[in-house]
């Protein structure tokens, strides 16, 4: 898992394609906090 997020971090450009991916990486609290689940796309 670190390993993607290290490429998709080194890999800027193509990070846009993997927003998704950092949404359930890095605020996965914050989506359980939201109660918006998989389904809320927030660009934090």
């Amino acid at each position: 898992m670190l390993a993607m997020i290290r490429r998709l971090l080194s890999r800027r450009a193509e990070a846009s394609r993997y927003a998704p991916i950092q949404i359930y990486t890095e605020p996965t609290k914050r989506i359980r906090l939201e109660g918006g689940g998989p389904t809320t796309r927030e660009p934090s």
